[in-house]
């Protein structure tokens, strides 16, 4: 907690992107549809638009990290810069004023922890 300040200042500067690509931008197991036949296809495009290379699976990764799965033979694939802005994104959200239902801040909580624990493992 003492380390909360700096966190989330650090994850609110981004370093000099020099290329952009296609992001989903919120990219985690409930954003994904699975069908027998069809596959799996990705849902809610919503915050869909220009991101850093990486960032997608970086925040796939997380998800899965989140929710227990092991994750170390992808650690290759991680931005680590995208990781520390989900991070300070998560840490910023769940300082904002309490509205009622903490779900929604208990899982940014845990997605902070889970970019945290990636973050000072790689």
């Amino acid at each position: 907690m003492a380390d909360l300040p700096a966190l989330i200042n650090a994850g609110g500067r981004h370093s000099d992107i020099k290329k952009l690509v296609f992001c989903h931008h919120d990219i985690r197991q409930s954003n994904m549809a699975w069908h027998p036949k069809r596959g799996t296809k990705l849902i809610d495009w919503s915050w869909s638009g220009p991101g850093e290379p990486g960032s997608d699976i970086t925040s796939l990764l997380i998800d899965l990290h989140k929710s227990g799965h092991n994750i170390s033979n992808y650690y290759k694939e991680i931005n680590l810069d995208h990781c520390l802005t989900l991070m300070g994104f998560w840490l910023n959200h769940v300082t904002w004023p309490y509205r009622g239902d903490d779900t929604l801040r208990f899982q940014q909580s845990l997605s902070a922890l889970s970019a945290y624990e990636i973050y000072t493992t790689i």
